[in-house]
This record gives C-alpha cells, structure tokens and sequence, in this order.
C-alpha cells in the first residue's frame, strides 16, 4: 500500500453463528474440523467461503452469551446418544425458542455407526451412497428416532436437501462427521445459503442514521491513575446490573459471561429453596471451606461443567422437594397415629426379649411397627410392636378406648436387653410411640 492510499471500507459485515449443544457432543472438535485443525482450543474461528470477502465468524461460547451475539445458531446433537435428546439439549432447544434464533441442527459423529466407511469431507450424500445398506438402515432408523423427538417439542425438522423452506417452520438436519469431515460442506453451504437470502440488510454497512443508542463507558487508565480504583468501579457498576438478595443460591463464576449464565438459570420458576446452597463454577473449594460448609449446613455444588452443575442442583432441589413432601406426610401421621398407653395390673405375661402384656390405649392408633419409648424413664427405647390381639383376634391397628394384648420386639441388642420390673414398671404407664413425642 502506498502512503496517502485510503482503505476502502467493507461493503458487508460477517454474518456470526454460534455453535452450541450438549457436552461431549463435538461442538468443538466441529469447529476444528471447519479450520482444519483439531488440537488446539478454540472459541471463535473465521474461516474463508470463496473470497476474503465472504467469511463468517463461528463462536464456540456459552450458549446465553452466544446465542444473544449470533445471526445464526449450529446446534450439535449425538447420534450415536441412545437415550435419545439429553435435557441440556432440551433446554437449548427452549433457549433457542426464547431468543427467537434461526437454527440448523448439526446430527454429528455419524463416523461412529458400525461398519461407516469414512470419506473425508465429503458431501453428506454422496458418503451415504457408499456404505452397504445394513448401514444406510441404521442412519435412517436413528434419524427417524431423532425427528419424532424433536416434533414431540414442537419442532419440525427433515433432512436439508429435503427441506426447500428457508428460514420457514422446518428446520434442517445435517448430518455430520467432526473426525473425517462428513457433511461439513453441506454444513457450510447452508450456512452461506440461508444468510445470504435472509439477512442481506443486516450484512450491509449503512452510513445513513438508524437509530440512536446509550453508549457505555470507557474507562482510559493513564500512567499514574489508580488501577485498583478503576477496576473496583468497574466492578460494580457490572455487579449492578444483577439482582442481589441475602437468601437464595449463592453463584460464584470465574468471569462475567458464566455468571450471566449461571443467573440466567437461576431466575427459572422452581429454583427458590429454604436451604443454603453456593453453585460454583469452576471454583476451587478449600479443606476448610468444606468443613466450614457442612457445619452451618451449607450445600456446596461444583464442576468445570456447566450442565453438569445444573444437573447437581436439580437433583438436590428435586430432593428437597421429595424430602419437604414426605415431612408433611409424616406430621400428619405424627398427630393421628401418636398413642399413649397404659399398662393393665396383672397382665403382663412376659417382661423380657418379647415383651408380653396388656394395655388400655388413652390416646391416638396403636400399629404393628410403631416404636415404643418410655418417656418418664428418659425415652428409653423398648422395641416396635410386633402384634396386637383384640378379643383373641390379631389385628392390625387398635383405637383409644381399647384394651388390647401387645407384643414389644426388641430391634437391636439394646433394646433386646430391656426388662420390665428393671427398666420400667406398673408406675410408668405412658408407653409412648417416637412419632407421638413432639405431639405429646
């Protein structure tokens, strides 16, 4: 270039696609494929489409982040997953529906079905043609699987060279080989295809007024500026932008795009729960906190994954939910089977390792299995209740006002070792369930 030369600006800016899905699915080892260069990590990748000028940029990010930038989404699913569409995927699905993202669907690793000759980087059709029809079969079957549970969630999708509609209500599938590059070209195609039909007026650079937009800052340090002043200011003026209460989950990220992320989940209906919780990622925890953690009694979930760290709490939430559920069963089993009962004079016809004896029941239901304590000798515990006899009759259960014959096994050792006239007698005439001791 020679001095006084003027660049010429672009005419058209690069459409952006986001590749997302679920892990270990080859989002990117895709993205390698599309460099040609599978062993060094990656988040973004231009890659040439003809000329210099026709190039698009491909992001390997967190799909909240990702999704929000992009023009066009690639979303990778396993075909080789036998169970079907992983939640993560499902959520993606939903997450995509939010944002309102055109989106093509990446059916990778089809290099993994049986007895697949690779070809590499070869059109999708024209690979199929060369594998034997016990492998054309198979493709078809997991694609069929595939394309019934995407319409379960109201997606219509087919295969792309089936699909005529772009940017319509069917969505294409391309199937894709990430190792030997299967079906990349039909990717790309796709790409530059629905971008260049759909989007021409958002490609093109246009210097007339628009619309007007709030700037933000831009902090300039100089050489003798306070760095730790500015950095704190910077801060919290992103800190600000978020909610911050003093219950609820505690999120630690180690930058700002995961912990928008991280948020995001959070505010799902469902998330609120009466225990403390701290989801960190990727975070390491110390001895100490871990100590520190179990003694207030404080969850912590931590993984290098960010789905595997949702699948964590949702477990636990799920638990807490089931543990809350059986609570609320278990006080109204406490208030309507707690039992009092009195011993009968001259009716009791073993005092030891099989307790036999009389009782009148002064208050609540008496069942086989309920636990029996002695509360005026320091709720000593005596065994559970292994039959009840009413009118010489075995029964199950018996009410207040009855006079029944039990039979107290003891559950362990300890309890085998009670003896009446020893640890209790006549005068301790409450025999009262575990479930009745809060009642009583």
């Amino acid at each position: 270039m020679n001095k006084g030369d003027t660049v010429k600006p672009p005419s058209n800016r690069k459409p952006v696609s986001c590749i997302i899905g679920d892990a270990y699915t080859g989002k990117t080892t895709l993205l390698g494929c599309i460099r040609g260069n599978n062993s060094s990590p990656h988040f973004s990748a231009h890659f040439p489409a003809g000329d210099a000028e026709r190039r698009m940029l491909v992001l390997d990010n967190t799909p909240f982040r990702g999704l929000y930038l992009c023009d066009i989404a690639i979303l990778v699913v396993d075909i080789m997953h036998d169970d079907g569409l992983h939640p993560h995927t499902i959520d993606l699905l939903d997450l995509l529906k939010l944002t309102n993202k055109q989106f093509i669907l990446a059916l990778n690793k089809i290099d993994m079905i049986h007895d697949w000759k690779t070809c590499p980087n070869a059109p999708f059709r024209k690979a199929l043609l060369q594998q034997s029809k016990d492998v054309q079969d198979e493709f078809h079957t997991r694609l069929s699987k595939f394309v019934s549970q995407f319409k379960t969630h109201g997606l219509n999708t087919d295969l792309y060279y089936k699909n005529e509609t772009i940017g319509g209500q069917t969505f294409s599938i391309v199937p894709t080989s990430a190792i030997s590059g299967e079906g990349i070209p039909d990717m790309l195609f796709l790409l530059f295809k629905w971008t260049q039909k759909t989007m021409i007026p958002k490609f093109t650079y246009n210097h007339e007024y628009v619309q007007s937009l709030r700037p933000s800052r831009l902090s300039v340090v100089k050489p003798n500026d306070d760095l730790d002043y500015v950095n704190k200011e910077a801060s919290e003026s992103i800190l600000s932008r978020f909610d911050t209460s003093l219950e609820g989950v505690c999120v630690q990220a180690s930058n700002f795009h995961s912990l928008e992320a991280l948020l995001k989940i959070m505010k799902t209906p469902g998330v609120n729960i009466p225990y403390a919780a701290i989801l960190a990622f990727p975070a390491r925890v110390t001895p100490e906190a871990w100590q520190l953690a179990h003694k207030l009694g404080v969850k912590i979930f931590i993984s290098d994954k960010m789905h595997h760290l949702f699948d964590q709490f949702n477990r636990y939430k799920d638990n807490i939910t089931h543990m809350n559920n059986n609570k609320d069963e278990n006080k109204k089993d406490s208030a309507d089977e707690a039992c009092v009962l009195k011993i009968m004079p001259n009716s009791v016809f073993n005092n030891k390792d099989s307790i036999v004896l009389g009782v009148n029941i002064l208050q609540g239901i008496l069942k086989i299995g309920n636990p029996i304590c002695i509360p005026s000798q320091m709720n000593i515990d005596i065994g559970r209740i292994a039959s009840i006899e009413n009118n010489l009759k075995p029964v199950y259960r018996a009410e207040k006002g009855q006079q029944v014959f039990i039979k107290i096994v003891g559950s362990n050792s300890e309890e085998r070792q009670k003896m009446f006239g020893r640890h209790f007698g006549i005068d301790d005439e409450l025999l009262v369930s575990h479930n009745a001791r809060r009642v009583i």
